[in-house]
């Protein structure tokens, strides 16, 4: 059975996945009039997770027909497929990063995006970031050249068990010198010490081999 929840849903303790975190970092970083969430039960046991907001959708635990059906009839943007690598603990990484603040943002986001980004605004990716930063949701390691930022690793999604890194930037003129795999690592170690299953997600033509080396290992989900 798929039920759409009210305001008083209680999360299940699912195996911890990056699309786990994210549920568990919207439902309690928003409000829940701008955002549906579903609970797939069987008897009395809850077996997955739905969740849409503003045409996104995110689904966590046991994947069935009727799963399978329903998200092909609500429609909504589902995340291209990825692999999964798990941050396993490796030896410390030497060198300096440091932390990032909200007065961060804008150089942040020309470094991430570029000046001429149309297809995402600073002002919404401000207000979402920096929400997620006020409540904890979210954090960032970056490195600084002549006072600029020239690298950046974000943890884009949070919660008390686990978080997504995602934002891995390094300028142009930059690269090649081992500064992303420096934020990185210090953030995914920081995450690591608070006790938290620490993920990124890889494209099929992402740095796999360069994460391995950082203490990431892929994972099935």
């Amino acid at each position: 059975m798929i039920r759409l929840c009210d305001e008083n849903y209680i999360l299940p303790d699912f195996s911890i996945t990056p699309d786990f975190i994210r549920i568990q970092m919207f439902t309690q970083c928003f409000d829940s009039g701008i955002f549906d969430l579903w609970q797939v039960t069987e008897g009395k046991s809850i077996t997955a997770l739905i969740f849409r907001m503003d045409g996104n959708i995110r689904f966590a635990g046991k994947s069935t027909d009727e799963t399978d059906e329903f998200l092909r009839i609500i429609g909504g943007n589902m995340p291209t497929n990825f692999s999964v690598m798990k941050y396993y603990e490796t030896e410390l990484t030497p060198g300096y990063t440091e932390k990032v603040t909200h007065d961060d943002l804008r150089e942040i986001y020309s470094l991430i995006y570029g000046e001429e980004c149309t297809s995402r605004s600073f002002s919404a990716w401000y207000t979402d970031i920096s929400h997620r930063m006020r409540h904890g949701f979210a954090r960032g390691a970056c490195i600084r050249q002549n006072g600029e930022i020239v690298s950046v690793a974000l943890s884009v999604a949070e919660c008390e068990a686990g978080a997504v890194i995602g934002g891995v930037t390094t300028h142009p003129d930059y690269r090649h010198r081992g500064l992303a795999s420096l934020c990185v690592s210090k953030l995914a170690e920081s995450l690591s010490i608070e006790n938290k299953a620490v993920f990124v997600e890889v494209d099929e033509n992402g740095p796999k081999e360069l994460y391995k080396k950082l203490g990431f290992r892929e994972v099935k989900i």
